[in-house]
């Protein structure tokens, strides 16, 4: 639809009229990700490199585990079929680890990544005429705040309701907003989508190993295929084809100093990495003007609006500006609070764990703001 639709523009503008059939494709829940796992597995089996199941029922349970069906982890075959073939667990093994992930996903979702669209993000990018400059700023840093929370918060619950099954899915997120360069944001960020595209695109293209204008260009297809993924618009497709641009500038950067004779594996300073984190988080910010834009228009508005307008304007929430900082501060500092709370609760007597959970759900449903923000990943 998206390539015959353009196809259509594009002869209207050259004065040509034409009828082209229009294709309507309702998309099945969770295309996306079980597609582009069954494809690693058909890869993987004639690279002769997959775990193959036992039976047929083994991976159908490996194409559609319902958890993380809807907005992943991307499972390989390695990482998920070994354990549906073991023998299944007598008891709940991380219980602790599992509920605490659970909870914090939920209050990622439900009470941070909720606040910012009803109090921000949304009405920003639809009507950003009616903010000002300092405003629709901090909405754009917001929105990524809100992807973040969004997303990963899906995954942490998705990662709590397997290990009470007895699986380990893979870790999707490793803090990406601690990244001090585009390279190192990518490998934290999404990280089985990530290694999904390095594996059977970046790679067959021939990666890094082909000299450096060929490494530059592939970096650019992987990512414009990045960007399709997503959805077939433009916005997605300017949105992945930036960060393709990002990358290759970094590559380049390291490819002209490791020239130069200088080490680039050599630690750097303080100032820099702080320089390196505020340009690479602005960056992914300002580059999602485009993720969230409903059209290349709507994005083009979203853009004047933010040099355009005043920095003064009525409205400005603070609340917003502090889920915000919360959300940078867990990406420093969430590790070492997670494993607090799950020793926490493992020192809670096993009669009484059902009831901090009542407490800490009700908590949660007292936190959470009027109305909830819809999974921004469910689109995909």
């Amino acid at each position: 639809g998206f390539f015959i639709d353009n196809l259509g523009q594009f002869l209207a503008f050259l004065g040509l009229e034409a009828h082209l059939p229009i294709l309507e494709i309702l998309a099945p829940f969770g295309i996306s990700f079980y597609t582009f796992q069954g494809m690693a597995y058909l890869v993987d089996t004639h690279r002769d490199k997959a775990v193959q199941p036992e039976s047929l029922l083994d991976w159908l349970l490996f194409i559609s585990f319902f958890p993380q069906l809807g907005a992943g982890p991307i499972c390989r075959t390695e990482e998920f079929l070994p354990q549906i073939a073991a023998p299944a667990p007598d008891r709940i093994e991380h219980l602790s680890r599992a509920v605490v992930l659970i909870c914090t996903g939920l209050f990622k979702k439900m009470v941070l990544a909720t606040y910012l669209a009803i109090h921000l993000t949304t009405d920003a990018f639809l009507f950003p005429s009616n903010f000002s400059s300092l405003e629709l700023i901090l909405a754009v840093y917001a929105y990524t705040a809100q992807v973040y929370l969004d997303f990963s918060g899906y995954t942490d619950i998705a990662r709590g309701v397997g290990l009470l099954f007895g699986f380990e899915l893979p870790r999707n997120f490793n803090y990406p907003y601690r990244a001090t360069d585009i390279g190192d944001f990518w490998r934290r960020w999404h990280m089985s989508f990530s290694k999904w595209l390095r594996e059977y695109i970046y790679f067959p293209l021939g990666g890094s190993r082909r000299g450096k204008m060929r490494t530059y260009i592939n970096l650019m297809i992987t990512f414009v295929a990045c960007g399709v993924w997503h959805g077939p618009t433009w916005g997605y497709i300017i949105w992945g084809g930036l960060h393709g641009v990002g990358l290759s500038v970094y590559k380049a950067s390291l490819d002209i100093r490791r020239d130069m004779g200088i080490d680039t594996g050599k630690p750097k300073p303080m100032w820099w990495l702080g320089m390196g984190w505020f340009a690479t988080l602005s960056f992914c910010a300002f580059c999602r003007i485009f993720f969230k834009s409903s059209d290349l228009p709507a994005a083009m508005e979203m853009w004047g609006a933010l040099f355009s307008g005043s920095f003064v304007g009525a409205g400005f929430d603070l609340g917003v500006l502090l889920v915000l900082l919360l959300t940078l501060f867990l990406n420093f500092y969430g590790r070492p609070i997670f494993d607090a709370v799950v020793r926490a609760h493992e020192r809670i007597p096993g009669g009484l764990q059902p009831v901090a959970w009542t407490v800490g759900m009700l908590t949660l449903f007292t936190l959470k703001p009027y109305g909830m923000a819809a999974t921004i990943y469910f689109g995909f």
